[in-house]
């Protein structure tokens, strides 16, 4: 709770900074998304390790449907509150709160695929390769993103589908062709 009262009185403070509809949206996106503002998110990840690695994320049905509900929910509020507030940054409650609320739907939604057991088959298969090259992901999605803006007329779904799948193929690249070499061999030469 502290920390989400923190990521949240953050972003608070940029909307008095950098006012919406008034100051540049760059400028509300660079100030809004540093680290203060983005730290409830980090302690939902660090939650969801720690709940796993005690073993409270271990399958049973009614955590697995607890979990289930949860993302469920979570996920359609998220949806909810966004789809009429698409231009994001000229809402500051969006600003305020929201990131937190998607936060926590992903963080649930996470929490289920973490329950299924790692010999889920072809359900967790394509799950546990974006796992295997989330480091990617995390690098080449926002590049990805801004080089779609400014060179395509992509908007809305269209621009979604193509970071996404633009995201996923230069990770899967980056992976084998470079970070998993390199992984192997500092492995060999230790």
């Amino acid at each position: 709770m502290v920390w989400g009262g923190i990521a949240i009185t953050w972003r608070y403070a940029t909307t008095v900074v950098y006012v919406p509809t008034v100051a540049p949206v760059h400028n509300q996106i660079v100030a809004a998304t540093m680290l203060p503002g983005t730290i409830d998110q980090f302690v939902m990840g660090i939650c969801l390790a720690k709940l796993s690695i005690d073993g409270r994320l271990s399958f049973t049905l009614k955590r697995f449907f607890l979990w289930t509900a949860a993302a469920i929910i979570l996920l359609t509020v998220s949806r909810e509150t966004f789809a009429p507030r698409s231009a994001y940054w000229y809402f500051p409650p969006m600003i305020w709160f929201w990131r937190t609320l998607v936060s926590a739907a992903f963080a649930a939604l996470l929490g289920v695929f973490i329950m299924i057991p790692y010999s889920g088959g072809w359900l967790t298969k394509p799950f546990r390769y974006l796992g295997e090259i989330s480091y990617g992901i995390y690098l080449w999605h926002l590049p990805v993103l801004i080089s779609l803006i400014a060179h395509t007329p992509w908007r809305g779904a269209s621009l979604l589908k193509a970071t996404l799948i633009g995201t996923v193929a230069l990770s899967a690249l980056s992976w084998h062709g470079f970070e998993k070499l390199w992984m192997n061999s500092k492995t060999n030469r230790a």
